[in-house]
């Protein structure tokens, strides 16, 4: 699906319109190994393109980025050559128009897609976390930070290398912290 919105403006006497496009669209997602093609069901697929035309023809084309606060928060495409900059009111424009025009193409299928990814995602991070919990209070694994630095230094000499799952007391305390946060999702 996809919606387009756009304004124009005039500046030392060039007019320059803007052009936002918005496309979602549900793709199938295919892996490719040794020859088979594996379905991994569907996934979502979005993009919002921005078009800039000066004088009726066509100046760049690509997507808006947030410049540094140094600029006030004006706003610059770029496509490699040209740039774009926006004062702070026609970047307001530009905001509403592409959410709008994102708005537009969000559908029943899209947002199911999107919840049911976000939920796998929550469950994953809720299961890992139980079996973090599980470690410690069995008192598997358990190093202070002290600890797992020390059994680093002697093992790996200081630098990277095989380091078993240690659990500390942070990451126990921050799987804690999901579970609960788990419950209310």
């Amino acid at each position: 699906m996809q919606a387009t919105r756009s304004f124009e403006i005039t500046k030392n006497g060039n007019n320059i319109k803007f052009e936002i496009t918005a496309t979602k669209s549900v793709m199938a997602k295919t892996a490719y190994a040794d020859g088979y093609n594996v379905d991994l069901g569907n996934e979502v697929f979005k993009k919002t393109k921005i078009t800039v035309y000066l004088n009726g023809e066509l100046y760049t084309t690509g997507e808006f980025v947030k410049l540094s606060k140094e600029y006030k928060g004006a706003w610059a495409m770029v496509d490699g050559r040209k740039r774009v900059m926006v004062s702070p009111e026609n970047q307001e424009k530009l905001e509403r128009l592409m959410a709008e025009a994102e708005a537009e193409v969000e559908t029943e299928e899209t947002k199911e897609i999107e919840n049911g990814e976000a939920e796998k995602e929550n469950e994953i991070e809720v299961e890992v976390a139980k079996e973090v919990v599980r470690k410690f209070e069995s008192g598997k694994c358990v190093k202070t930070e002290k600890e797992l630095k020390e059994y680093n230094d002697l093992h790996n000499e200081g630098g990277e290398g095989y380091a078993p799952e240690l659990i500390t007391e942070r990451k126990y305390q921050a799987a804690l912290k999901t579970l609960k946060l788990g419950e209310w999702k």
